[in-house]
């Protein structure tokens, strides 16, 4: 009918490690792309203010009103006036004036002392184009394509492989290669994707796939549904 069950291909240990693997790809491409989103709200913040202070916003206090920002989670330019304006009356600066010298010296220490993410920058990488598969209904869903070098995906490679060679050399003889290896993860919120092909039909096999579950699926999280004998015509 086209479809084979082969139970226990990988052990619950190794499917957990490449779990830690793909959650590990996907915190990092969300922290990179939080820090690029307010890197890009903060510059367009700055560009606002002095739009509207002129070259009476200094680059200290600028730096204090973005942080502030940072903090109440808004960039809007009028929250920002009214932070810097707050800021400009505690200093007791009237007309909006220059910051003394002094404070400029002390708030410039103070913001290259505290202004970036403690974060590693290499643990924290966007995921790019080259990095997702094409994904149907992609809201909260990617196909990640795992490289074949790392550790995990070795050793789960090593437990599934020989399993599935019988079948792979059965289909499509003893030359055939891997074309493509990634994991599917789709997170709550994601939409169900209509029934759909992922290869074109041919006459004669040209291609084996194989769906492993790393984890228990429910009904309630959108299982795969898989139609046996739609393989075996065009339509």
């Amino acid at each position: 009918d086209g479809l084979l069950h082969l139970p226990d291909v990988l052990q619950p240990k190794t499917a957990y490690f490449v779990l830690l693997y793909v959650n590990a790809l996907l915190r990092g491409h969300f922290a990179a792309e939080r820090r690029a989103n307010e890197q890009k709200e903060r510059a367009d913040c700055q560009a606002g203010l002095v739009g509207v202070f002129g070259s009476e916003a200094t680059t200290a206090l600028l730096a204090r009103t973005l942080d502030a920002c940072a903090a109440d989670g808004n960039f809007g330019l009028s929250h920002s006036v009214e932070v810097m304006m707050a800021m400009l009356e505690k200093d007791s600066v009237s007309e909006y004036g220059n910051i003394n010298n002094e404070n400029d010296a002390t708030d410039k220490d103070e913001a290259g002392a505290g202004g970036e993410d403690d974060d590693d920058d290499d643990n924290h990488a966007l995921l790019t184009a080259a990095d997702l598969g094409d994904v149907n209904k992609p809201k909260n869903r990617w196909d990640i394509k795992l490289k074949i070098d790392e550790p995990c995906i070795r050793a789960a490679l090593s437990e599934v492989l020989p399993r599935v060679r019988p079948i792979i050399e059965d289909a499509l003889g003893c030359s055939a290669q891997m074309v493509e290896l990634s994991c599917l993860v789709s997170e709550p919120g994601a939409e169900c994707q209509p029934l759909h092909a992922d290869t074109l039909w041919t006459a004669q096999p040209e291609t084996v796939t194989c769906f492993i579950a790393l984890q228990d699926i429910t009904p309630s999280m959108g299982p795969t549904l898989m139609l046996a004998q739609t393989h075996a015509g065009p339509s």
